[in-house]
Parts: structure tokens; sequence; C-alpha cells
């Protein structure tokens, strides 16, 4: 069965940038640059009719030209084996607005609900071992990657398969603009891997948007690293190996 998402590609010159964060590692399994993407809705696996369905409902939607940047890493799961490595999205109200045009779409198209909270990102690595004092490092010294403001003007139904080194994403449709347009690209030089401060602390579980992300304990639950409350917060992601990983609301 088809397993389907909804995503924003990224220019080529975004995704070259975000290869420099490639590396220093152990256990990464690296985002391919081709596959580097803003999911904005999550499907999963979906008989035939459904596709068309899907493609019917996301025609719907005016996709107007979007001013994403991208500013400070995080990670996704337990403070002591987080899962997920990526870096946080800044799309302003009208990437929100697009997104809950999608979520609208998809659910009055009668295809597979998804409750999980919206948190733009681009999943750069998932972490396959226990963080260690490497993990700390390379956020520290990662921590002012950022890349300037840049313009995207489609989105994508993708369906993702699972091949020999690891998921192939393909289009089955776009909606907005046949391809992605740069702006401001030229300043990409400025894109940022300083080192921070030696008195900086990297939090494990990064923030976004000033909000610090949970992770979740063995039975799923959400906890955090600072000892605040719980968050109904869940992954929205694509997982490797063909399995969307779901985490439960306390």
């Amino acid at each position: 069965m088809p397993r389907l998402f909804v995503a924003l590609p990224l220019p080529e010159a975004v995704r070259e940038a975000l290869s420099g964060l490639r590396g220093g590692l152990t256990g990464a399994r690296w985002t391919a640059p081709a596959n580097l993407h803003l999911t904005l809705r999550f499907i999963g696996e979906v008989d035939g009719p459904s596709v068309a369905d899907a493609l019917d409902a996301l025609g719907t939607i005016d996709v107007v030209p979007l001013t994403l940047s991208l500013k400070g890493l995080g990670l996704f799961g337990p403070a002591r084996r987080p899962g997920i490595l990526w870096i946080d999205v800044d799309g302003g109200p009208e990437l929100i607005e697009l997104q809950r045009r999608v979520d609208a779409a998809i659910d009055g198209a009668g295809l597979p609900r998804d409750r999980r909270r919206f948190t733009p990102h681009i999943t750069l690595a998932r972490l396959r071992r226990a963080a260690d004092d490497r993990l700390d490092r390379y956020l520290t010294t990662h921590a002012a990657a950022a890349v300037p403001p840049f313009t995207v003007d489609a989105m994508h139904l993708f369906e993702s398969r699972l091949g020999h080194e690891g998921p192939v994403y393909s289009s089955l449709g776009a909606f907005g603009g046949l391809a992605h347009v740069g702006a401001g690209l030229d300043d990409l030089d400025d894109f940022a891997e300083l080192e921070a401060p030696d008195d900086s602390e990297y939090p494990m579980l990064a923030t976004s948007g000033g909000r610090v992300q949970p992770g979740f304990d063995g039975r799923g639950h959400a906890t955090t690293s600072w000892g605040g409350p719980p968050s109904p917060w869940r992954d929205a992601d694509i997982w490797p190996h063909g399995v969307s990983r779901r985490r439960r609301r306390r």
C-alpha cells in the first residue's frame, strides 16, 4: 500500500548548505540531501483510491510562496537516547496557515487522521546509539547553525518506499509553483557553524520557538529534561523501515 506524506521540498542551495552539518556523530544515519524536506502532514499507508482522494483534496488549496528560514538544532526522543536530530523552521503565520489548510483538506477527504502537533522542522539525522559527550559537543559546535531566508512556492504529495539504502521519496503531485525559487540564497555563505562560547550550555532537548521539546519514557509518556510538565507533542516526521513511530499522550 502507498505510504503518503505532504511536504515542502527544499531548494538545492539550502540542501547543500545543510549538508555541511553532516558528520561528527557516531551511529547517525544522515538524511540524504535529496530527501531533505519539511513535512506538513503525514498520512500513512492508504489504498490506491485514497491517493486520488488526497490529490483532489490538496488541489483545493491555494499555495502561495512562503519565506522560510532555518535556525537552531534540536532533538526528538528520550533525553538519554534521542532518536532524531533536526533544525528548526521559521515560516511565520503563513506556514502555520498552510499546514492548517492541509490538515483540513486531508481530514475532509476521509484519510487517516494525524492528531500530532505540528512542529516545523527538518530532520537531519536519525541517531541509532545513546547520546554521549560527542552529541553534546556536536550541538555546542553547531549551536549557531542557520540558513538565511529563502522561498518555496510549491508543496508535494510524496510516496515513501523503503529502498536498500533507506526511504525513497517520489512526488505524486505538485501544488503551487512547479519549481522552488530561492530568495536571498546568495547569502548562503553566511551559513553559520560558529562555536558557542565556552560558558554556554546547550540543553539535551533543545528549544523550538522558545519552547523546550519533551522526550518520552519507555512507555511513550512525555518527559522533559528540565523537569517540567509533560507535553502532548508527538513526532510528526517519517521514520525509517516503513514504520510510523507514534507517541501516546499521558
